[in-house]
């Protein structure tokens, strides 16, 4: 439900050529990852727009789709790639045009279980421990980044 009524209108405006965001925020333990990763029954906002950007790529023939994936955490004021473990403290830079951009790693896809595979992969290296309110919580901010 959630996906259906804010994100779905974001994917289907992003494959478009939109720019879009879909962040989740909020107090440890409120469901923020839970909203956006789901369990084995029930698929989270990512994984569901991750379906949704397949389905309408299917649907557009007159178009073709080159799309790559970035991955990067911000932990204790510094930003580290998921998709590459030796490319630690990375910088933020702005093109003269403005724009706000983080030189990562970046992996081109060409299916649905190839973005799951980087996203998963990514997941396994994000930084998580203790609070008193969650037995393992992420410690950090995580962007997953989807370039069509």
């Amino acid at each position: 439900m959630i996906f259906d009524r804010m994100a779905k209108q974001i994917v289907h405006s992003s494959i478009q050529g939109f720019n879009g965001t879909i962040f989740a925020y909020g107090q440890t333990s409120s469901g923020k990852t839970y909203t956006m990763m789901g369990d084995t029954e029930n698929p989270g906002v990512i994984l569901l727009a991750f379906k949704e950007i397949f389905k309408q790529i299917e649907q557009i023939t007159d178009r073709k789709f080159l799309i790559r994936v970035g991955y990067i955490e911000i932990y204790n004021e510094k930003i580290y790639d998921l998709l590459d473990k030796k490319n630690t403290d990375l910088k933020i830079h702005e093109t003269p045009s403005g724009m706000i951009n983080v030189t990562c790693k970046e992996a081109y896809i060409t299916s649905e279980k190839e973005l799951l595979y980087h996203f998963v992969t990514g997941n396994k290296e994000r930084t998580t421990g203790e609070t008193n309110m969650n037995e393992r919580s992420s410690r950090s901010h995580a962007i997953f980044r989807i370039v069509s």
